[in-house]
This record gives C-alpha cells, structure tokens and sequence, in this order.
C-alpha cells in the first residue's frame, strides 16, 4: 500500500477497515490491509507520508498483533502479519521535523535495508522492463515488446526517478504505441517518453 497515494483521511480505513456506519457512504463492513495480509506480510511504501495518529495506530497494532476496524472501539480483531515500510525520505530527518513520532521510528527502524538507486544496478533494468511489460500488457490489453536497441538505451539511462520513473516511461510507451497501432517500439521511442 502507498500511504501518500491515499488521502489521509482513508488511510485508518484502508489499513484497519471499517463497521458498516463508521463514515459517509459506508453500508458495509469493510476488510482493511492488515487484515488481508493475516499470515503474511504487508508492504507500506511511503509511511514518511502517514499521519501521526495513523503512525500512533501501527506502532500499537505491531506491540499488539491487535486492532479495532473504524468505527468500532468494541469490536477487536487479532492478526498475524509481518509489515515492512519502506521511504525515500531520511527518518531521522521525518522525526526531527515532527512528521514521524520517535516512538515509531525506533520501533521500525531495525533492521534497517537501503536499496541502491537504480543507476547503481542496471543489470536489474531488464528484468524490471520485463516486470513492467506484463503488468501493463494486463492493464492495457496491448502486446508490446522493445527492439534490442530499445532495451539498450533504457539500460544506458540514469533514471533519475529510480523504479517509478522507469515505470512510468513503459506506460507512456504503451499508450503511445497502442494509440499508433504498433506492437514495437525503439530507442527513439524510448528518448521521446523520458
């Protein structure tokens, strides 16, 4: 889950759910996050970008393995679930500018994996170009393939950006060649989406 691709104000619900009632529109109980992944893992990418009182929520969920859907103080649920969080800002800048509490810092931040930007792993880059492809395949219903020449330039690129850049260039290959009617794009296709 990307916590700075939700409004705040629906990031309680999509991680802990909600009672039928709990808010506007809500007529039916709904299954948060935490609950989904009960017996597995959970990613939550950008939690620099939570609320505090969400932040408070998790650090109590993780000591507790416990939780109230929104909406509900008496019902309580239980879950066993594992939950990486990952940024791309400094924690300890987060916490000193009060946009984290220490308290969940200290408690998130062992151990501790830095991921090289992508520029410093390009050997990665095909196999995400690979990745990309098929999800967009899915979500465009259009077969689309690089010539090598493609794939070579978008290995020589920085990508500044990192991962997220990258995606971002396949989709607007996608929409660009489907909207052509071509199957195929190359390195000059490539400069023109970056």
């Amino acid at each position: 889950m990307n916590c700075a691709a939700i409004p705040d104000s629906l990031i309680d619900s999509e991680l802990f759910g909600s009672i039928k009632g709990a808010y506007t529109d809500s007529k039916k109980d709904k299954m948060g996050k935490i609950e989904a992944a009960n017996g597995g893992v959970l990613f939550l990418d950008e939690i620099g970008n939570a609320p505090l009182t969400v932040q408070q929520k998790i650090l109590t969920f993780i000591q507790s393995k416990k939780f109230h859907p929104v909406g509900s103080e008496a019902v309580e649920k239980e879950v066993d679930v594992r939950i990486f969080f990952a940024t791309n800002k400094q924690p300890e800048e987060l916490v000193s500018s009060g946009q984290m509490l220490a308290d969940f810092y200290f408690r998130i931040i062992e151990p501790n994996y830095t991921v090289p930007a992508l520029r410093e792993r390009s050997e990665d880059i095909p196999e995400f170009i690979n990745y990309f492809i098929q999800v967009y395949q899915t979500k465009i219903k259009w077969q689309l393939k690089p010539t090598p020449d493609a794939r070579s330039r978008m290995c020589e690129l920085n990508w500044p950006g990192n991962i997220r850049q990258l995606e971002n260039a396949i989709l607007k290959l996608f929409l660009n060649c489907k909207a052509r009617k071509v199957n195929e794009f190359n390195a000059e296709d490539v400069n023109e989406v970056i």
